[in-house]
């Protein structure tokens, strides 16, 4: 079970991942094609019920972006 501190980061992290996808006007499936992130997971991400690692982090966010 995670911690309260930990609960809060992995909500605050979907909650970017989600807003930011939005603000790019990108669908799960494009952020996942772009990010070789299963959609599945993306979603699992912004709904708080997974953390990311670092590097799935920095992966989504140059996704976002376009940058390789």
């Amino acid at each position: 079970m995670l911690s309260t501190l930990e609960n809060d980061i992995t909500l605050r992290t979907g909650r970017a991942v989600k807003q930011r996808r939005g603000a790019a006007g990108l669908s799960l499936r494009e952020l996942a094609v772009r990010s070789g992130i299963s959609s599945s997971m993306i979603s699992d991400i912004e709904r708080g019920t997974k953390s990311p690692t670092v590097v799935t982090v920095v992966r989504l966010g140059q996704s976002h972006h376009g940058d390789d």
